[in-house]
């Protein structure tokens, strides 16, 4: 049997030529829609032309948009003509949409392709091309990574000076990467920005947004021992970063002399963040034998309880003096407001005698002013009369209402029948009042809760109102487990005989029957 060759290779060119008339042709616009179908843009919304949408992206998240280009198998890459490249370098498009096209390129799946690209990008400096070049330093093939580093190093100096600040929170965020060589991000990245041609960019990192950023900023420039036209150390401690300002605390005092590392101290006992107050006043006692007892008084008053914890080891092992002395001071010399760091540790340390400084402080307008003082008074066994116990309850703070809450049903402040009824007709009593009894009677156990309700005698419609009112609460949580004794039954179905003719029926029957089933 013979072959008619001539006859299979024009089949077979045929079928050659319509594979080649099926290629798929590379539309820039609806690659650069695939790519960003996972995107939503940092204000969580969708709308923004496509070409603009990676440069509206905080730029530290450019790394989770590679990731997320993996992720999914290469979506956008499925149908990738060979053209492609050639497509995006010579056809005329926006800036934006070029360096977007780009971008999503160089994180295509195959390594080839990724190498091709990261070749071209320094055609086209920009911040989403230098971006791309220093995202695929990390690469996890090896010419790849050798291949960015040669791209991301021109592109260095080709970009604009305020590209490559901007994308430096990227570039942050790149150092823990396993695969980055260290040793040439620190040489040819980071040595770019700590250059003496590139201090403009990098004084512009302190005021970055980023805590990375700015961290980075101030560790690099100290370590170098920079001079970039502001002192660090200063501008370090004020930072509202603790990281940031206790590096600068350390670093002065190992590598400062005593007196500038006693400057940078005094400062930070003014920061913004505890730790920092804190810390400044350790360095302080450290360096300083002759601390001077006005800078602990000071920091006795501080609303970080750490801070005021160290000074007062301070006072006692500098002056022999207990802290609480001076708390006491402090709070009986306060006029309009109690300072909030020594009432809030005299409160801790409280003793019998303080009760009546206290109490002097429960009028203030301030829930938290409200709430220490009664915590103070409970804590060394104080007692309330009717009329402050009045004025507690009267008190419209949610703070103090839940404190009051919490004491009444540990029972370090007793709530009887008769604080019930002096406090409910109590001229002064608002509607705010009776729903604070409200609340509280709810702190109590069951039956007690019952018992007190059942004997209240309202004064008037607003009473009765209110009784009619907290007997539906307790019928409400009447099917709650809550064992009887036979004795308590037969004294609650007595207290309930007596109130027969001032209760409705249904109510009454249901309060029975509650009774008598447990």
């Amino acid at each position: 049997m013979s072959t008619d060759w001539k006859r299979f290779f024009k089949f077979l060119g045929t079928q050659v030529d319509e594979e080649a008339s099926e290629a798929p042709t590379f539309s820039p616009g609806d690659f650069l829609a695939k790519g960003l179908q996972f995107v939503r843009l940092s204000d969580g919304s969708d709308v923004a032309p496509i070409e603009s949408v990676l440069e509206s992206l905080p730029v530290e998240h450019l790394i989770d948009i590679d990731e997320s280009l993996r992720s999914y198998y290469g979506t956008p890459f499925r149908d990738w003509p060979a053209n492609a490249m050639a497509v995006i370098a010579s056809s005329k498009m926006t800036s934006s949409m070029r360096q977007s096209l780009l971008f999503l390129a160089a994180s295509h799946s195959n390594g080839r392709i990724r190498e091709q690209v990261l070749e071209l990008l320094p055609q086209f400096p920009g911040r989403l091309t230098l971006a791309a070049s220093l995202i695929r330093c990390a690469d996890w093939v090896p010419i790849v990574r050798d291949v960015a580093q040669k791209a991301s190093v021109q592109l260095l100096d080709l970009c604009a000076g305020e590209d490559v600040a901007a994308i430096w929170p990227l570039a942050i965020r790149l150092k823990v990467r396993e695969r980055l060589d260290r040793e040439w991000f620190s040489s040819c990245v980071e040595g770019w920005m700590l250059r003496s041609e590139s201090s403009q960019w990098l004084l512009s990192q302190f005021s970055a947004k980023n805590t990375k950023v700015r961290a980075w900023a101030y560790e690099k420039s100290l370590e170098a021992n920079l001079s970039i036209g502001i002192n660090l150390l200063d501008s370090a401690i004020s930072d509202p970063n603790p990281r940031i300002a206790l590096h600068a605390l350390r670093y002065s005092a190992h590598r400062c002399d005593e007196g500038r590392a006693q400057s940078l101290a005094k400062r930070g006992l003014d920061a913004a963040h505890p730790i920092i107050r804190r810390e400044s006043l350790r360095v302080l006692a450290a360096l300083d034998a002759s601390l001077p007892r006005e800078t602990i008084h000071r920091m006795l008053r501080d609303k970080a309880s750490g801070v005021r914890s160290l000074a007062s080891f301070l006072l006692r092992e500098r002056f022999s003096e207990q802290a609480i002395d001076y708390w006491r001071s402090v709070v009986d010399s306060d006029v309009q407001r109690p300072t909030m760091g020594a009432l809030t540790s005299l409160v801790d340390k409280a003793e019998a005698e303080d009760v009546p400084r206290f109490k002097r402080w429960l009028d203030h307008p301030r829930g938290l002013v409200h709430t220490l003082c009664i915590r103070g008074i409970v804590k060394v066994d104080g007692q309330f009369s009717d009329a402050e116990f009045l004025r507690i309850v009267s008190t419209p703070s949610e703070r103090l209402q839940r404190e009051l809450a919490a004491i009444v049903r540990r029972g370090a402040i007793p709530l009887d029948l008769h604080r019930l009824m002096a406090t409910l007709s109590a001229d002064t009593a608002t509607s705010h009042t009776r729903e604070s009894l409200r609340g509280l009677l709810r702190e109590l156990s069951h039956w007690d809760r019952l018992a007190m309700v059942l004997g209240v005698h309202p004064n008037g419609q607003v009473e009765l109102l209110w009784f009619v009112t907290v007997l539906g609460d307790w019928l409400a949580d009447s099917n709650c487990y809550a064992p009887l004794g036979p004795a308590r039954r037969s004294s609650l179905l007595a207290v309930l005989e007596k109130r027969r003719d001032e209760i409705d029926d249904i109510a009454y029957s249901q309060i029975e029957q509650a009774i008598l089933r447990h």
